[in-house]
């Protein structure tokens, strides 16, 4: 485990950095935030859940803490077969991305319940859309394990089918995050940008499905 941690000092160091700007964040705007703390909005922008103190400020820190814990752990884990490559662009992007995509969140989420910052559901949404392109970006070259990418039964049963669904899904990833960050930019509807962001993320599930049948009906 130190191993793996080692060969990749530079993203851990950034992702270190990261998660102590996010405790430090909170901890800086902790006697200014409600008692409790809202960490959940529905899509009129309106906070509909609370956490009380200490909770409610420090949840989305612990969070970010708790996932990167598990990517950190998951390449030692891996059985053979399906390592992942902890060196590879998509394993240190993956881990970076998620560590922003927190951040992001929980500065928005912060800046609405300090009453700074009205809470537009278009701008998580927008985030997410640009979290999938970059992941888009990087997912044909994911190889195939338990924990990174695209994992339905089909892809994880046959080489040739995550390969097939990994392409084609970065490419979905991409031109959906793209459609996601256009919507919520140009202030459509919620739903719409949400529904855009769901149908890119679920398309490659039934292409890999789809890609196994085409492929094993001719064998």
């Amino acid at each position: 485990m130190i191993k793996l941690l080692s060969r990749n000092k530079g993203l851990w160091l950034l992702t270190g950095a990261i998660v102590f700007l996010s405790f430090a964040l909170s901890t800086i705007l902790y006697d200014r935030l409600p008692d409790p703390v809202p960490t959940h909005w529905g899509l009129s922008g309106r906070a509909n859940g609370f956490m009380p103190k200490p909770w409610g400020a420090y949840v989305l820190p612990l969070a970010m803490t708790s996932v990167l814990l598990i990517l950190a752990l998951v390449p030692a884990l891996s059985p053979k077969g399906f390592r992942i490559n902890v060196e590879s662009s998509a394993y240190r992007w993956t881990v970076a991305s998620v560590a922003f995509l927190v951040f992001a969140v929980q500065t928005l989420a912060l800046g609405a319940a300090l009453g700074t910052l009205a809470m537009d559901p278009a701008r998580p949404v927008l985030l997410c859309g640009i979290f999938l392109m970059v992941l888009g970006n990087f997912l044909p070259v994911v190889r195939r394990n338990f924990y990174i990418g695209i994992r339905t039964p089909w892809t994880l049963a046959d080489e040739e089918v995550w390969v097939r669904t990994h392409r084609w899904g970065g490419r979905v990833f991409v031109a959906g995050g793209v459609v996601t960050v256009m919507l919520s930019a140009l202030g459509a509807p919620a739903p719409v940008a949400i529904a855009a962001f769901i149908a890119a993320c679920v398309a490659p599930y039934l292409y890999s499905f789809l890609s196994y049948r085409s492929l094993h009906a001719r064998r």
